[in-house]
């Protein structure tokens, strides 16, 4: 729903007010519709009644004239006869003329026109009446509508046609339509009428034969009859085949035919009258187009040919009757230059003048065999056509003289001279062409290619070319088969090894090409075999045992009569795990006797033999060299447990070693020893006597067989040892005589005493030299701490004094023994002690020694 407020104003109006459904259909005007003043009117609320189909909705309020007070008027209806009058017309939609313009919303709603046609019963307004569907259609001004007939043509029958004046369709100042036009609006416009085609005659349309000539055209009048005298309108129904209709004259039934350009033969079209009452004809026109010779084309052409040379030329020509190859080629003019003979019908063959360049012609012409085909009375001649004809300057490309293949060995220098010839007498570029060797070059001026082959088993085919100075070029081709060489392989190592120790064999390779060792195969000769990937400069192995002459049967590292007893017991016996059997081939024999006499009497071991091959990508190659290694064992110390010992304190235990090889073995300490420590060469016997400490010493025992050696370490702590320190003296003095205190020391080690410090007690202290043995120092009596008075004793005369002090805040501080500010009982305490004694108290001497190992002070103090 939606609403119309209004406010003040709105006077002086005759408003048109309503809503449209939007469906060209519907609409209600507003009571508030023509009144002349609207001010503060009451609002209208419009609601859609339920149940309908709204497919828009607008509002309009539209002002018209005020001074319009004359309702519109149906003038004329073209199509339709008088008032139950009677019509056979055909027509699809009807015009309204109105007396003045309309409101367009009115105008265009379905709901105020309606068409019936009566059922059988020949009256309106029963049940057998059927509705016409109408589209009004209305441009606001307009004071004409046009009322489309949805469904066509009326078929015969009676019709009544109803404009509303009531629902209603209004002018612009919102005066219903008056309908039947007696002044007044509001009232419908009511017209009946009779559709009745019987007494119809239709009409009989002219068929027509025409003839035209190819690409002309002809103007062609249409005809047809009617009984009736009827109107008609001529129309084309269908379009030519191979042709176009143009200009074509409703009024005047003409229509010009144009047939196809260089058609001929047959066509035809056809075309339709109508009387407009349903009454329709229709006829066809055929054509017939005759042939007309079209005069035949020849070609323009370019060709170009190398001096000295021929060329075959095919004419060409064009005919729109014929095929080309039924033309016939007549040339016109001959080339100046060079002959011309024809070949076969439009095939010529143009040969130059000898060593001539430069440009030719000819001219020829193409005759066909008229038209139709094969008339040949009028047959055509074309207009003549030039061939231009470029004979092009052949210039002779240098002459390279042969090159040989090659076959080289990578790394190997490959260098030659190219040489070649022009026959033009000009200067020759030299170059390689794409696909050569990166690194293969020529010289361009001389021709010296040069190249270093790389890599071999290869073939490479290699292209010279040689240019002249007038742009034209030779090539000659060989080919170098580069043979692989073997990479130059070396190994190297100690001739010895110890077992369990790292074995370092050093690897060296070298190609004259660029080929890469990819891997290693080192076989160590104790029948180990080791890949190694890529090429290390070295690798390393571990040995684990010697390897025995074939005769040291008991492995003692020499072949002596022990041995020789075992051969000689097993001599001349078969079977497996014989020891004797040194060539394994399960028996003792004379091929064992040879290979043990010739170690026999040796000494020492024998040797694995290493070997090598190298892998690169053309192969793998064995070293020539092998290297053999003798893998020995030195003899081995019994471990030593690290020592704490103090300064002064004699360290003494024997050192063990075993030898393998029961050989004789001579003991030894390592550089870095203490230099008085020693250990006896045969028995290991080790003594030392660490003279300061604290000090940390580490120790190594050399144990050596022959030629081979091994070494143990053991750690000695020495802690350092107090010095014993000792002080003595006289415990009376007199005073002014001189005080003697004896100062004695002693160090197991090799500490030495560096200063003497003492304590006389008397708050005086004293620094003595380190060889000092006697300090001397004068006292002065030393009176008791109970003698207040200082008379020499502590009397009743003292404890008065003390007494009178004791528990004072402000004492004497004679009375204040412990010197902390009061005279308490701790100050009692040492009154107490040294009450009723008479004389003088003593002095406490004490001493400090210094090394180089730190002080230390005297157990002893003198009184």
């Amino acid at each position: 729903s939606f609403r119309f407020d209004y406010g003040s104003g709105n006077d002086g109006l005759t408003p048109t007010i309503g809503v449209s459904a939007g469906n060209s259909r519907t609409f209600v005007v507003a009571s508030y519709n023509g009144a002349a003043n609207l001010a503060n009117a009451q609002s209208l609320l419009f609601t859609p009644t339920p149940g309908f189909n709204y497919l828009d909705m607008g509002a309009f309020e539209f002002q018209g004239d005020s001074g319009d007070t004359t309702a519109p008027q149906v003038l004329a209806i073209a199509e339709l006869p008088e008032n139950h009058g009677s019509t056979a017309l055909a027509f699809t939609s009807i015009a309204v003329d109105f007396s003045e313009s309309l409101d367009i919303v009115s105008a265009r709603s379905q709901a105020n026109y309606e068409l019936l046609e009566a059922g059988a019963d020949g009256s309106f307004g029963t049940n057998d009446d059927t509705i016409i569907q109408l589209n009004p259609a209305y441009s606001f001004p307009e004071t004409n509508l046009v009322l489309e007939l949805t469904d066509g043509v009326l078929n015969e029958g009676s019709y009544r046609l109803t404009l509303s004046g009531t629902k209603a369709i209004y002018d612009t100042a919102g005066n219903a339509l008056d309908g039947n036009a007696d002044g007044s609006g509001g009232d419908d416009y009511t017209r009946y009428f009779t559709i009745d085609r019987t007494t119809n005659n239709k009409p009989v349309v002219t068929p027509q034969n025409i003839n035209v000539t190819e690409d002309g055209s002809i103007l062609i009048t249409l005809t047809a009859t009617d009984d009736d005298g009827d109107p008609l309108s001529f129309g084309i129904s269908q379009s030519p085949g191979h042709g176009v209709l143009l200009d074509f004259d409703p009024s005047t039934h003409t229509v010009r035919y144009q047939p196809d350009e260089n058609y001929n033969g047959t066509d035809s079209f056809s075309f339709r009258v109508d009387d407009g009452k349903l009454g329709i004809d229709e006829a066809q026109v055929t054509i017939t187009i005759e042939p007309v010779n079209d005069q035949p084309a020849a070609g323009n052409m370019a060709v170009t040919v190398a001096e000295n040379s021929s060329l075959v030329i095919v004419l060409s020509g064009d005919d729109l009757e014929i095929d080309s190859g039924d033309l016939t080629y007549t040339v016109s003019t001959s080339p100046e230059h060079g002959s011309l003979v024809q070949q076969s019908g439009s095939t010529f063959l143009y040969t130059p003048a000898a060593d001539y360049f430069g440009p030719d012609s000819f001219t020829y012409t193409a005759t066909d065999t008229g038209d139709p085909a094969g008339t040949g009375s009028n047959a055509l001649v074309s207009d003549p056509a030039t061939v231009a004809i470029t004979v092009q300057e052949v210039i002779l490309p240098p002459e390279i003289d042969p090159i040989s293949n090659l076959t080289i060995n990578e790394g190997d220098a490959i260098s030659f001279t190219v040489t070649a010839s022009d026959p033009e007498g000009g200067t020759i570029t030299f170059s390689l062409a794409p696909g050569a060797p990166q690194d293969a070059a020529i010289d361009a001026q001389n021709g010296l290619f040069s190249w270093t082959p790389e890599d071999g088993n290869a073939q490479h085919d290699i292209i010279v070319v040689a240019l002249s100075d007038r742009g034209v070029s030779s090539r000659e081709s060989f080919t170098v088969t580069v043979t692989n060489v073997v990479p130059t392989l070396t190994i190297s190592g100690n001739s010895t090894a110890l077992v369990g120790e790292k074995y370092i064999l050093a690897l060296s390779s070298s190609d004259p090409g660029d080929d890469a060792i990819s891997g290693w195969t080192i076989d160590w000769g104790n029948g180990i075999v080791e890949e190694i990937a890529g090429n290390p400069d070295t690798v390393s192995h571990l040995y684990q045992q010697t390897s025995w002459f074939a005769g040291d049967f008991d492995h003692d590292g020499d072949v002596d009569g022990t041995d020789m007893a075992v051969f000689a017991d097993q001599y001349n016996q078969t079977g497996s795990d014989l020891p004797a059997d040194v060539d394994h081939d399960g028996d003792v024999d004379a091929d064992d006797l040879s290979i043990f006499a010739a170690d026999y009497g040796k000494i020492g071991f024998g040797t694995f033999t290493v070997a090598a091959a190298a892998t690169d990508e053309d192969g793998s190659y064995i070293t020539p060299q092998t290297v053999a290694v003798q893998v020995t064992a030195p003899p081995e110390i019994e471990p030593l447990g690290n020592l704490t010992v103090d300064e002064g304190e004699e360290i003494s235990f024997t050192a063990t070693a075993i030898d393998p090889y029961d050989g004789n073995i001579t003991y030894s300490l390592a550089a870095g020893a203490p230099a008085d420590a020693a250990i006896d060469a045969q028995s290991g016997l080790f003594d030392w006597t660490p003279a300061d400490g604290d000090a940390v010493h580490e120790i190594t025992v050399m144990a050596t067989a022959g030629e081979l050696s091994s070494q143990e370490s053991f750690t000695v702590t020495v802690n350092n040892v107090v010095p014993t320190l000792t002080i003595s003296g006289d415990q009376n003095v007199d005073e002014g005589v001189v005080y003697e205190l004896h100062l004695a020391a002693s160090d197991p080690g090799d500490d030495t005493i560096s200063d003497w410090t003492v304590n006389w007690g008397d708050g005086t202290i004293d620094h003595w030299a380190g060889d000092a043995t006697i300090a001397t120092h004068q006292f002065i009596p030393l009176a008791y701490r109970g003698d207040l008075d200082g008379d020499g004793d502590v009397d009743g005369t003292d404890m008065a004094v003390f007494a009178d002090n004791y528990g004072q805040a402000d004492p004497d501080p004679v009375a204040d023994l412990d010197n902390d500010g009061d005279v308490d009982d701790d100050d009692l305490a040492i009154f107490s002690e040294s009450y009723a004694n008479i004389g003088y108290d003593a002095y406490t001497v004490t001493a400090t020694a210094t090394d180089e190992d730190g002080s230390y002070i005297t157990p002893q103090t003198v009184a």
